[in-house]
């Protein structure tokens, strides 16, 4: 699986085909902790009414580090799911460099 077959995943993970559910599988088990890609198999597993979903299910909940958005992500009919606003990124980046620069000064301060 490529790049731009994943970003086509993210964007309509509803539309995941079978062959993709293999690719899926294969980054899982070079990027364990990659939940999105866990959540993502586990989502095709169940669109596709696998036997193995359970035992995803468990697996994908024992990476996750909030559970409770996987148990509203897997009751809900669809997942609604928007990029940050690059508004909120710039702002995000501002407050980091900023904070930055405190640290800085309160050090050299010290010195």
């Amino acid at each position: 699986m490529n790049l731009i077959e994943f970003n086509k995943i993210l964007i309509q993970p509803s539309q995941i085909k079978k062959d993709q559910i293999d690719g899926l599988k294969t980054i899982i088990e070079e990027y364990p902790f990659f939940q999105v890609a866990h959540f993502l198999h586990l989502k095709a597993l169940k669109a596709q009414h696998s036997f193995k979903y359970n035992d995803y299910l468990k697996k994908t909940a024992a990476y996750t580090t909030d559970r409770s958005v996987l148990f509203d992500s897997i009751t809900s009919d669809d997942l609604d799911i928007h990029p940050a606003p690059a508004d909120l990124i710039d702002v995000q980046d501002a407050q980091k460099e900023e904070e930055q620069t405190v640290d800085t000064n309160f050090i050299e301060e010290k010195i």
